[in-house]
């Protein structure tokens, strides 16, 4: 009898699990599925068709490639939407860093007259940290647990206090609960709409500053209910949240 009921309850863990599994495995392989359609109809040149696929990959949050989102971009050229080409481009580079994509960028924004796509070296390096942010925070984390263990064993053997350990502890835990607290890069966005307006406060009747065309790529700052705080120049404002476009991969 025992062995009947401990079978009963495998077997209702079983069916648990995979009623669970089974529909991202559904999910999964409709993705996968929808991705070689969408790459098929590329090849041959149907672009509108594969692009409409692509986007509801894309919104999903799953199964997005750096591949897929450059043909993306290479659609959105093509339909003479530079925006979101700029957009698309800019998270491809997130993902996958490339010479050619910066200068294909800096092109497209020298073209339309864009600002914020001037990049330097330290943009490059800071790129680099945003795209291994986890797991710089992972090793440091991995080598402060290292070090306290090593001070507890060095102390236990030794009775004395291991000095150069403790230091080291200490600088690192200090950078590992900086770069947790105040480490995290800005986003950046573009602006998707002409004729945004650029204000000097979190409201439709502050001083209007500016009016910015769409491409523009500006640092977002913080949210204000339906605005945002961006660095226009070298002062800070606020455009409307449906103006503009964050690029980061899942916002």
């Amino acid at each position: 009898m025992k062995k009947l009921q401990t079978a009963g309850i495998k077997n209702l863990v079983l069916a648990l699990g995979l009623v669970l599994i089974l529909p991202t495995i559904s999910k999964s392989q409709d993705l996968d599925y929808s991705l070689r359609v969408a790459d098929s109809l590329f090849v041959v040149k149907k672009y509108t068709e594969s692009f409409q696929i692509y986007e509801s990959i894309f919104e999903t949050g799953e199964m997005t490639s750096p591949s897929m989102l450059l043909r993306m971009a290479y659609i959105k050229e093509g339909l003479n939407d530079y925006t979101n080409a700029l957009y698309y481009l800019n998270l491809y580079y997130l993902e996958q860093p490339s010479d050619e994509v910066l200068e294909k960028m800096s092109e497209l924004a020298a073209e339309h007259n864009l600002t914020g796509y001037e990049f330097t070296e330290w943009d490059v390096i800071l790129n680099y940290y945003v795209l291994l942010y986890e797991e710089i925070l992972v090793a440091l984390f991995a080598l402060s647990v290292l070090l306290l263990g090593m001070i507890i064993l060095k102390k236990a053997k030794s009775q004395k206090r291991p000095t150069g350990f403790g230091i080291t502890y200490v600088l690192v835990t200090a950078v590992l609960f900086y770069l947790l607290n105040f480490g995290q890069v800005k986003n950046r966005g573009i602006i998707l709409n002409g004729n945004s307006y650029i204000m000097s406060g979190p409201s439709s009747g502050s001083d209007v500053i500016d009016i910015a065309k769409k491409g523009h790529k500006v640092k977002m700052l913080k949210k204000n209910d339906v605005w945002v705080q961006i660095e226009w120049g070298s002062e800070l404002a606020y455009i409307k949240q449906k103006n503009i476009k964050a690029i980061t991969m899942w916002n």
